[in-house]
């Protein structure tokens, strides 16, 4: 409820100011609004949906992250703070979801995915992806937070990105 959405927006509060530098955070706070206690639910939920081929992606996303150094997290961060708020913009401005424009950030954002889990993310990957992202309720939250709407705008320019990128466009 509300309690939850509060202390989603603290976290992404407290999440730019610590990608401006103005304040300490650990990496476990970077995902506070997706509630890191809920992670094995979140796995599980991933392995029902996807298979049992999730599972060992899973374990590369988890050997690659906790390789990372802080500076390197933070710079990842950072990355995705910045595609989100620009993809956010352009969904205020009325921008079509479908409207190749939006390609070069869209591009970004599946090279920050790709990096996450560690390796490639393929157009079916990435539509797949947006499919999750709508498919549950905290990924839904997450991006309500950030603009009424945003969910399914970002669905639906992930989706048409991917599109294009097979049909070679």
């Amino acid at each position: 409820g509300l309690d939850k959405h509060r202390r989603m927006l603290a976290t992404v509060d407290r999440t730019i100011a610590w990608l401006r530098g103005s304040a300490d955070m650990k990496t476990g706070e970077l995902f506070e609004g997706l509630e890191p206690r809920k992670q094995p639910e979140y796995e599980e939920w991933l392995v029902e949906r996807h298979g049992p081929e999730m599972r060992e992606r899973i374990a590369v996303s988890r050997a690659w992250l906790a390789g990372q150094g802080e500076d390197q997290l933070r710079s990842r961060m950072a990355e995705l703070e910045a595609v989100e708020a620009a993809l956010a913009a352009c969904c205020a401005a009325g921008v079509d979801a479908a409207s190749a424009d939006l390609d070069p950030l869209l591009e970004r954002h599946r090279r920050w995915v790709a990096e996450m889990w560690g390796r490639p993310c393929a157009p079916a990957a990435y539509q797949g992806l947006a499919d999750t992202y709508l498919a549950h309720q905290d990924f839904v939250a997450r991006y309500e937070t950030r603009l009424t709407g945003f969910s399914g705008y970002l669905a639906a320019a992930m989706k048409s990105f991917a599109g294009r990128m097979v049909g070679g466009s």
